[in-house]
């Protein structure tokens, strides 16, 4: 049984490594090799990707850590509990912890796992790991791994997850701090607020289609791109105060692709037009 569900969770691994592959370059998802390790929960890891090279890893579990005999599904974002934090602190309010876990939640007799086990209704909702300098912040599924039909289901939610909280990311420049990192560079960014609502709000007004492209994830991604999409700010927001308050109307609905071409130009209001045209032929 133990090993077939390793093995189980190799393939499901792959299977959500092919889902996020069109999208990850464009989110900042660095590939890894899945790398299955045991783990001390009853179970095993594996590495589906990296946020940026430096920060935490896309990760995809399966052991009884929630409680039980079965062997559950974990998809989520491990590290150092503050490069974790920093994740859960930019992530749009629906994908705002459900609950957080610390060391007196848990119980190490015969192996590591919840001292209570997880209540059902938290199961597909986010929740937030700190425990002992170690940060975790994902989803646990409650049909058991040995399940075909659920296994599916899984890997399409997590993929739908890792893209989600990555646009996040992105939208947030969390990713170029990471990246500052890897380049050692400091970067000092300006304070502003920019609401994970307002972004909503933009992609809502804009009905996910890229405002410079015309492309629609869901048109071209099917189910896995529903709701997906990303807000870019018109104007550089290092051209403006240092104290800026965002509002909707600042904002307009990008692809991935588009928004790190705009994220090349100069900042200026006029550049998505400036590159709609560009990529229209000068059609427009």
């Amino acid at each position: 049984m133990a090993h077939r569900d390793r093995q189980l969770l190799k393939e499901t691994a792959a299977e959500v490594v092919e889902l996020l592959s069109p999208m990850a370059a464009s989110l900042g998802i660095r590939p890894k090799n899945l790398n299955i390790g045991a783990e001390v929960t009853g179970g095993w890891s594996a590495f589906v990707g990296r946020v940026n090279g430096r920060g935490p890893t896309l990760e995809v579990w399966a052991d009884r850590w929630t409680g039980g005999q079965v062997r559950r599904l974990y998809c989520g974002f491990v590290g150092g509990e503050y490069s974790v934090q920093k994740i859960v602190d930019v992530v749009p309010l629906k994908l705002t912890p459900e609950r957080v876990i610390t060391g007196k939640d848990v119980e190490t007799r015969g192996y590591s796992h919840l001292r209570n086990e997880l209540p059902k209704r938290l199961f597909g909702c986010p929740v937030h790991e700190r425990l002992w300098g170690d940060g975790f912040y994902g989803l646990y599924f409650h049909d058991p791994i040995s399940k075909a039909s659920a296994r599916r289901r899984f890997a399409q939610d997590a993929a739908r997850f890792f893209v989600r909280v990555c646009e996040a990311v992105v939208d947030s420049k969390l990713d170029d701090e990471y990246s500052a990192f890897e380049r050692r560079i400091v970067y000092c960014h300006r304070q502003h607020e920019r609401k994970s609502s307002l972004t909503e709000r933009c992609k809502v007004r804009d009905r996910f289609k890229c405002r410079v492209c015309d492309m629609r994830f869901s048109d071209q991604y099917g189910e896995l791109g529903n709701g997906f999409a990303e807000a870019h700010h018109i104007e550089a927001l290092n051209n403006l105060d240092d104290q800026v308050v965002t509002k909707v109307k600042d904002l307009i609905t990008v692809c991935a692709n588009c928004h790190r071409m705009l994220h090349r130009m100069k900042g200026l209001k006029e550049d998505w037009k400036t590159l709609r045209k560009q990529i229209s032929g000068g059609r427009l």
